[in-house]
């Protein structure tokens, strides 16, 4: 038998490491950076004693926001999204992910071609 305040310690603990997994996952790929967000509505993962940036584990999909440094934007996201989706298979989690480019970090970028007339 446990006791009241570990039964409520594993279902926050399993929450904090998922969203630690997925983070870590997200930042795996090249050329992007997670974020809480720029809008009025920050995404994150709250846990006792912490939170987790820019991961939402929503009750129907998992929710990834990052800044991108890299193009292009499409290919990028989809790249996030298949890192955190085998991030969650690893646990089980069957949940679909969601990606969202918040920002991009056009200091980061390589500069444009040179076009000569």
């Amino acid at each position: 038998m446990t006791s009241f305040g570990e039964s409520i310690a594993r279902p926050a603990t399993r929450r904090r490491d998922l969203a630690l997994a997925v983070a870590a996952a997200a930042e795996s790929v090249p050329g992007i950076r997670m974020t809480a967000g720029h809008s009025r509505i920050e995404i994150s993962t709250l846990y006792p004693g912490g939170r987790v940036a820019g991961v939402s584990l929503g009750e129907k999909a998992v929710i990834v926001s990052v800044v991108a440094s890299r193009l292009p934007i499409p290919a990028v996201a989809e790249e996030v999204a298949v890192a955190v989706r085998a991030a969650l298979e690893e646990r089980d989690d069957r949940r679909p992910v969601e990606v969202v480019v918040d920002d991009i970090d056009l200091d980061q970028l390589p500069p444009p071609p040179t076009v000569h007339a």
